[in-house]
């Protein structure tokens, strides 16, 4: 797209940081690393995205019971960020997230009375990115208001 001639040394450079549980980052995999290198590898050629079940096992492990994402595994409470995340990344693998019902839940729970979206179920300000996301990942799961 912007005729880059060093194209080689991006994807080399991306690919360098993907680590033993799938995901991607500087010594530890989160969540927004894992999507970022996943979208770039995608954006210049698709086969250099390697170990596609290690991915989708890491961004799986990051998704908590309420159905949100958090940015690393084992660590609570979900956000919005982590949770598009997730999700595009899935879209990207051409994988399902588990438990859509519940993500659907999760992200209504972050719909304030103003009809923006804020990054926490526990309290927040409407944001144009938060709103953005929200919609978003209520679209890649096929949700319609009835």
């Amino acid at each position: 797209m912007l005729g880059l001639n060093n194209i080689h040394d991006v994807k080399d450079w991306i690919i360098s940081h993907q680590n033993k549980d799938g995901g991607y980052g500087l010594n530890k995999s989160d969540i927004d690393s894992t999507f970022y290198a996943v979208h770039s590898l995608n954006c210049i050629n698709p086969s250099l995205i390697k170990n596609k079940s290690l991915i989708i096992d890491f961004i799986n492990q990051c998704q908590t019971i309420d159905g949100g994402y958090t940015f690393i595994p084992e660590i609570y409470p979900p956000y919005i960020e982590p949770t598009y995340s997730g999700i595009k990344t899935l879209e990207i693998l051409g994988s399902k997230p588990n438990n859509k019902n519940k993500i659907i839940h999760f992200i209504g729970n972050l719909q304030n009375d103003n009809g923006g979206f804020r990054r926490s179920k526990y309290m927040g300000i409407s944001e144009l990115e938060y709103t953005f996301k929200g919609l978003c990942i209520l679209k890649n799961l096929s949700y319609h208001e009835k």
